[in-house]
């Protein structure tokens, strides 16, 4: 009897969602509804990040830098600049934490007044990975070739659903 009971809480548990670490947040994004089974992974992983990458975004340039993996993390930049103007900056992170990778990062204006208050940062747990693309909660980064990638962001919106931004990289030489 404690054999049913236990597969009967296991299988009401699965058919619910509680079992599952992710759900779809846009198409290409996912969110993760279990924290607890965010997947093991090193930085490492994800060391062919690195350098500086560009695209267009936003009516104009977006540009990301990214250091190699050091000390458990890498360290990202990324600015906008329309019509010759800066729209805006991250300073991002992605980071070794409790054995998976997390994201966080912090917005900034131009003039680097910062989005976030002091002691508040954007959080991006990882959901799910493979060898070429990597789900944070509601932040996807696909290595498409040795010189591009794309991102996919879910935007939240106060009126519906989150909408997707996507973000076509490609490296920049020299």
């Amino acid at each position: 009897m404690k054999t049913l009971t236990v597969y009967l809480v296991l299988l009401v548990s699965i058919s619910t969602g509680y079992a599952t670490a992710q759900s779809a947040y846009t198409e290409n994004t996912l969110k993760l509804d279990n924290p607890a089974n965010s997947p093991d992974a090193k930085i490492g992983e994800m060391a062919w990040l690195s350098g500086n990458w560009v695209g267009e975004a936003f009516g104009g340039l977006v540009e990301d830098i990214w250091s190699g993996p050091v000390g458990g993390a890498m360290m990202g930049m990324f600015r906008s600049v329309r019509a010759g103007e800066i729209g805006f900056y991250e300073f991002i992170i992605i980071s070794e934490i409790e054995n998976t990778l997390t994201i966080r990062l912090k917005h900034f204006n131009a003039d680097l007044t910062g989005w976030e208050e002091k002691g508040e940062v954007q959080e991006f747990r990882l959901v799910k990975k493979d060898k070429n693309k990597f789900w944070f909660d509601g932040f996807t980064i696909e290595k498409k070739g040795k010189n591009d990638c794309t991102m996919y962001v879910a935007m939240e919106r106060v009126d519906g659903p989150a909408r997707e931004m996507v973000f076509e990289y490609t490296r920049r030489k020299g």
